[in-house]
């Protein structure tokens, strides 16, 4: 039975509604209007007697199979968050998929979204879908993804099974099958965090001392705090985007802040908005995140926020002696002077850390009110309240996640 689930309109409303499939012939289509006169028409392939269709279209002499399904709620009876939604995967697509392949087609598994006359394609990039078995089996996609390709035009996003998925705007749909590279999207982005985490040493244990001492080499001017893992993280992507010379990705962080600017470390000039790097915690289910106030006018200016979020493994230094805690100590008198009592911090200070996965999460008007909850700091010591800051949930976060990355 039919149950209301988030919808999304042609004016990026969001509201809780009834899905509104559309019938196959419905299916095909409205995926041929949306391409040039000419350039698609409806097809079947032919396997051990029996014909299944498929829309074949052309550009620049490569050939697209389409093979469509309606995206469509999951139900459940609440089993099922209201913003996911899926295809389902039908038995055949696999052996036609291989057929189309071998005649020399590019194949897509495209989800078709209808709401109120508004149109997304889903696109499902078949190479991890082609090797489940495809009884019974779905693809998913979130509202968020529908939200973004209605207001951007494509949108990219890589879930923590390494499924490609790009949801797309009807009036765009044509550009991107040709590859237009003029429609946006986030996949050089997300290009840029893949080149940077084949080079941050995932896996292996880092331990403070040693990355102290290379932030303090490199004149890089965190060296001295005690949160080391955060900062070191920072300067490695700094380093990173400064040796790649990459202008998608600018790292301000505190000395590169201009008058008037937000306070995050990250500035996408391309796309137009901007992020923040976070090292934490594997174990702990949230983050603290960025001053309430800056954050909301970040996304009411922007319309997007990024939070890019590094897990580790921590080993506690109170649990070897306060190694680094005393090493710090000598370290910053022999460079600074001066220091705090030897034993400051010591009960929160990280001996190593251990890089395992990242991901990003996106934060829009769409959703950010359910990522972020407030969390009060306290006074200064002068007796003023602190800013109020976020807290980001890190679990649950599939209508918010649009890269992930898992270290071996």
């Amino acid at each position: 039975m039919n149950e209301k689930s988030e919808q999304i309109d042609s004016r990026l409303n969001i509201e809780k509604d009834y899905d509104q499939p559309l019938a196959p012939a419905q299916l095909a289509s409205v995926i041929v209007s949306a391409l040039p006169i000419g350039v698609a028409k409806q097809a079947t392939v032919e396997m051990e007697g029996k014909n299944y269709p498929f829309i074949d279209c052309s550009f620049s002499a490569k050939k697209h199979a389409i093979l469509s399904a309606a995206v469509t709620f999951l139900g459940g009876h609440g089993n099922h968050p209201t913003f996911k939604k899926r295809i389902q995967l039908k038995s055949w697509y696999k052996p036609v998929c291989h057929k189309l392949t071998k005649l020399g087609y590019y194949v897509h598994f495209l989800g078709v979204y209808h709401y109120e006359g508004n149109v997304v394609f889903v696109d499902f990039a078949t190479k991890t879908y082609m090797q489940r078995k495809m009884h019974n089996s779905s693809a998913f996609v979130y509202v968020n993804d529908l939200f973004r390709a209605m207001k951007d035009g494509v949108a990219t996003r890589i879930d923590l099974h390494g499924n490609h998925i790009t949801t797309i705007r009807r009036n765009v749909f044509a550009a991107y099958l040709e590859g237009n590279k003029s429609v946006l999207s986030d996949s050089a982005l997300f290009n840029i965090f893949k080149d940077f985490n084949g080079e941050m040493p995932f896996s292996n244990w880092i331990h403070g001392e040693s990355a102290i001492k290379e932030m303090q080499q490199n004149k890089w001017s965190k060296w001295r705090e005690t949160e080391w893992p955060g900062w070191y993280l920072e300067f490695k992507f700094a380093t990173f985007l400064a040796q790649h010379k990459t202008s998608a990705i600018v790292y301000q962080g505190n000395e590169g802040k201009k008058k008037g600017s937000l306070d995050f470390d990250l500035v996408f000039p391309i796309h137009k908005f901007y992020g923040d790097l976070k090292a934490s915690d594997i174990a702990k289910n949230a983050s603290p995140g960025n001053d309430k106030e800056n954050l909301l006018t970040a996304i009411d200016r922007c319309d997007r926020f990024w939070y890019v979020i590094y897990e580790h493994n921590t080993i506690k230094d109170k649990d070897c002696g306060n190694e680094v805690t005393r090493f710090r100590y000598e370290f910053l008198l022999r460079h600074t002077g001066s220091a705090k009592s030897p034993l400051s911090y010591a009960s929160r200070m990280k001996n190593s850390v251990r890089f395992r996965r990242m991901m990003i999460l996106e934060l829009n008007r769409a959703n950010c009110g359910d990522l972020l909850s407030t969390f009060h700091q306290g006074h200064q010591p002068n007796g003023e309240a602190r800013a109020e800051k976020f807290l980001i949930n890190k679990r649950n976060v599939e209508n918010y996640q649009v890269f992930h990355y898992e270290s071996e």
